[in-house]
């Protein structure tokens, strides 16, 4: 049996949607099926992420399956179930500012408990932690309260992006601005791994300051491990940095899209085969680039608003879109064609895949049965109230046709009694005109 294909988009106003398809090769069928969430603006959700298994790679098993850390408009950070939306850990986590970045990872063998890892537009990064049992449900795996465990730690002045690498041991930050080109720092003991220099100047002898809009650790490349980096800046360029250069420069720099239509780019993320990388614009545009060549190899067509996130799945050539078109695009690697849609009714903000184990796959499957069952069993109330109501109604028919009929009949009856009448009132009119 294929499982099913699911995301998680969240839109300008704090809602949360679940979008499903039947499987990978029915994707034409992607739709919402549940929405959760409080509708309030101010606790709109700025940045998503799905859980990261401790070891490296996406949530395939019993560690972060189903788990999602969700920035917030509102200064927090929530850690939520995928299936039923509960904030896990105790509540809420303050951060201080507005989040740019949150990532959760589940247990490992050296620790049992799952680590938060945040950042703010202030350049504030935090660590939290919390206790779990791997051995419970995906939304009882936490069972302590978030805890800070590293605190005032400024890796830059300002961040406008930041992510953490897939074994959870790095962070790369970027912003706008002097000082706050991309930087890499070690989170375990937060002291610098890479800091990038500013591109050579251009024809003109100009030198374009700091302006990082988007950033991605680049998996299929050094294992996984945060060797390499790709970077969306703000004057539409898409650079690939490797850590391992004593240059610090990057390695690969194109632009994205036309000269004339060029604008900033918004998201990034590369294939797992490191070979493939997707840059996403303001305008909607989204550039496949080939990065053995450094050639673009197409594009991925149909979105006619911003591009606010690119989701790649974590196995299979897909990669996903949210737009503030309102629609979730989902698109073959290898072809570049659209193969699913999912319209929301929102404008979009993020888009995350649901990858969970098969435990977690199992429980779902079972609640979505009981809950199909309870919705057969009402509709069969439903039509069996029909029916009795039916049943009456044919009674009462019989019973009107039986009193049209019988009135029918005494119409009649009063009808034959007036033309009796009629002719004795004749037949005396006539004897007395004899008479006479």
């Amino acid at each position: 049996m294929e499982r099913k294909m699911r995301l998680l988009a969240v839109d300008e106003i704090g809602v949360h949607r679940v979008l499903e398809a039947p499987s990978a090769r029915h994707l034409e069928d992607l739709a919402v099926v549940s929405t959760w969430g409080e509708s309030k603006r101010a606790r709109r959700v700025v940045t998503l992420t799905a859980g990261v298994d401790a070891t490296g790679g996406a949530a395939v098993d019993a560690n972060a399956a189903g788990w999602f850390a969700m920035g917030r408009a509102d200064d927090t950070v929530d850690v939520c179930d995928g299936v039923t939306g509960g904030v896990l850990g105790g509540g809420s986590v303050a951060v201080g500012a507005l989040p740019v970045c949150a990532t959760v990872f589940g247990p490992s063998s050296a620790s049992a408990s799952a680590r938060l890892i945040t950042v703010t537009e202030n350049g504030d990064a935090r660590v939290h932690a919390a206790a779990c049992d791997v051995h419970a449900p995906a939304d009882a795996r936490i069972v302590g309260e978030w805890e800070e465990v590293v605190s005032n730690w400024k890796p830059c002045q300002s961040a406008i992006r930041a992510c953490v690498s897939e074994d959870g041991a790095t962070l790369a930050t970027g912003g706008k601005g002097q000082g706050n080109n991309l930087k890499t720092h070690d989170i375990e003991t937060q002291k610098v791994l890479f800091k990038a220099k500013a591109q050579p100047p251009n024809w003109l002898g100009y030198v374009a300051p700091p302006w990082v809009s988007a950033v991605r650790f680049l998996p299929g490349r050094g294992g996984g491990d945060g060797e390499t980096i790709l970077v969306g800046t703000g004057d539409h360029a898409l650079r690939l940095y490797d850590l391992r250069q004593d240059s610090k420069r990057a390695v690969m720099d194109v632009q994205c899209g036309e000269r004339e239509n060029a604008t900033t780019v918004m998201a990034v993320c590369g294939t797992r085969d490191g070979n493939t990388a997707f840059a996403a614009d303001a305008r909607g545009a989204v550039v496949a680039m080939d990065l053995r060549t450094q050639r673009s190899r197409g594009k991925l067509r149909g979105n006619s608003g911003s591009v606010r996130e690119l989701a790649l799945h974590p196995t299979l050539p897909l990669v996903a879109t949210a737009s503030l078109d309102r629609w979730i695009r989902v698109y073959d690697v290898d072809t570049c064609k659209c193969v699913g849609a999912g319209y929301t009714k929102q404008a979009l903000c993020s888009v995350a895949w649901d990858v969970r184990g098969p435990a977690v796959a199992a429980a779902a499957a079972a609640a979505a049965e009981r809950k199909k069952a309870k919705k057969k069993a009402a509709r069969e109330g439903d039509d069996a109230g029909a029916e009795v109501a039916a049943g009456d109604g044919g009674g009462s028919d019989v019973a009107v046709k039986k009193k049209k009929k019988k009135k029918k009949r005494l119409c009649s009856d009063d009808d034959d009694v007036g033309v009796v009448k009629k002719k004795k009132k004749k037949k005396r009119a006539k004897e007395a005109t004899e008479d006479d």
